[in-house]
């Protein structure tokens, strides 16, 4: 197989499979004001729009990393998801730190891990690992 046609399927998979995200990016950019330098950095924040698909980790094994865990010392739990993101009409490569918007759901994601996916130097898909 290419790696155009790697490429493709995983698109359409992906996008038969998945729901529409939006992975968002915080960039900051010189203060406005130099003399109130208090008020912090402006920020701006990149956007694109794409399909996700997510796997939940509440069908998960239990010795998978994206199940269900304990916080330490704690009785909160912490859920991390998978979410298989094409990487073909990005118009940014996700990063940590990013977010992850799910539009159907209307939650919002913070990415703590991407994996690319892909033969050499060339993504096919990104594989994230997020968090509420």
């Amino acid at each position: 197989m290419s790696y155009a046609t790697l490429s493709a399927l995983a698109l359409r998979l992906i996008n038969k499979r998945g729901r529409t995200v939006t992975l968002l990016r915080t960039l900051k950019t010189t203060p406005v004001n130099t003399a109130k330098p208090w008020e912090g950095p402006q920020k701006d924040t990149l956007s694109c729009t794409t399909k996700g698909a997510f796997f939940d980790p509440f069908n998960s094994e239990d010795n998978f990393d994206f199940a269900v865990k304990l916080n330490y010392r704690s009785d909160v739990k912490r859920v991390d998801w998978h979410i298989y993101i094409p990487a073909s009409g990005l118009t940014f490569v996700p990063d940590v730190g990013d977010r992850v918007m799910d539009v159907l759901k209307n939650q919002e994601y913070q990415v703590v891990t991407v994996s690319p996916t892909g033969p050499g130097e060339t993504d096919i898909f990104y594989l994230l690992q997020v968090q509420k």
